[in-house]
């Protein structure tokens, strides 16, 4: 064996190295880089969307806590459902103009699926006081059933988003 072909020297476009070479199983810099920056991205819209969540949810619990009160007696003084529809609002805004990272589709998808059932939940409360009683009952077993279903999808994007956030968003999800 040569020097110019034993494993610690190397000559690559006519020049010598002397065993410099990066190996061939660590990546490469500009691809650790992509990685870095597309982590970042996700962190960032995962944070994002995360806030948004959390203005979401907090404005449903003050319409579940008049929702339950909501059976016996009519509209709360403060109707809760205006605060639902313009955080739900602002998710869809959002949802619009920042596509989700690759990795977190499901998750978007599931932060739409939040604000619109959310919202049809707040619509539903807010008709209460229009009904006769046989379609308020109706409405009432509406609200629940949306209430529910929105709890689930907010489960549901939490559960993702941790997924994907932890393991990079190299899942399934688009």
């Amino acid at each position: 064996m040569t020097a110019r072909e034993s494993p610690g020297n190397r000559e690559v476009n006519g020049s010598r190295t002397l065993g410099k070479l990066t190996p061939p199983h660590l990546p490469r810099f500009s691809g650790m880089t992509a990685d870095l920056e597309r982590g970042a991205a996700r962190s960032r819209w995962a944070a994002q969307a995360q806030g948004h969540l959390e203005a979401v949810v907090d404005a449903v619990g003050a319409l579940r806590k008049a929702f339950e009160a909501a059976p016996g007696g009519g509209q709360p003084a403060v109707d809760p459902s205006d605060r639902v529809l313009e955080a739900c609002a602002v998710v869809s805004g959002w949802l619009n103009g920042n596509k989700a990272p690759k990795g977190l589709g499901r998750a978007e998808g599931e932060l739409g699926a939040v604000s619109g059932v959310y919202r049809n939940a707040a619509f539903a409360f807010r008709s209460l006081d229009e009904a006769g009683t046989d379609a308020r009952r109706a409405r009432l077993a509406s609200c629940a059933a949306m209430l529910d279903q929105g709890d689930h999808h907010v489960e549901a994007f939490r559960a993702l988003l941790a997924k994907e956030v932890t393991r990079g968003g190299s899942g399934s999800g688009v």
